[in-house]
């Protein structure tokens, strides 16, 4: 818990605990879950620092050598494990009505395969968030 800073759905609630990315046969390729979320902080003014605690990769539970990876966006940017700058102004702090609430930040997930090898696949993603002092 980080006091000054949060990531939450646009409504306001909490992100998902978990989530299942859909596999399309017909078209070889996983479909793109998308959420929208809103970064929360009590200092508008400040930039805020976003990335992956560790890569996202889809892990065969059977075969956990057979890994699919995943590629993460926020606002449009794709997340790494290096940071991925927010700067403030950007962030649109009020456009929602709410002082110290961001405009709607999109966050995507999509797992890249060209088929992946048969079996059940999960994997965590873990974002970490940091205001710039």
């Amino acid at each position: 818990v980080d006091p000054k800073l949060d990531l939450l759905q646009a409504d306001g609630t909490s992100l998902p605990d978990s989530i299942a990315l859909t596999y399309s046969s017909a078209s070889n390729n996983f479909e793109v879950y998308s959420l929208n979320t809103a970064i929360h902080t009590n200092d508008k003014t400040k930039a805020v620092v976003v990335k992956l605690s560790a890569p996202a990769v889809l892990s065969n539970i059977m075969k956990p050598s057979s890994q699919i990876p995943m590629k993460v966006t926020l606002g449009g940017k794709t997340l790494s494990t290096a940071d991925a700058e927010f700067a403030a102004d950007t962030l649109n702090f009020g456009a929602s009505g709410v002082e110290n609430v961001s405009s709607v930040q999109q966050l995507t997930i999509h797992a890249e395969a060209a088929p992946p090898e048969a079996g059940n696949y999960q994997g965590v993603i873990s974002l970490i968030m940091t205001q710039k002092t």
